[in-house]
């Protein structure tokens, strides 16, 4: 059960973010954002959802010169 409301259960989701599994992400997807709507980072780049255990990954194409 996901309880957002509940803060020592959103400090537990967010205690999963490890910097070594989930970095260089936009602010969108900071790790304070992810755990207060019930994500939990199960892997490298991975969320998981607290409620339905549905993964999510989430990568972005490396940079390259023909972005710059």
């Amino acid at each position: 059960q996901c309880r957002p409301w509940c803060r020592e259960d959103m400090l537990a989701r967010l205690e999963t973010f490890k910097v070594h599994l989930w970095r260089d992400k936009p602010a969108v997807l900071a790790p304070v954002q992810c755990a207060m709507h019930g994500w939990t980072n199960s892997a490298k780049d991975m969320l998981k959802c607290k409620v339905c255990s549905a993964l999510l990954l989430i990568r972005f194409p490396e940079k390259s010169d023909a972005f710059r």
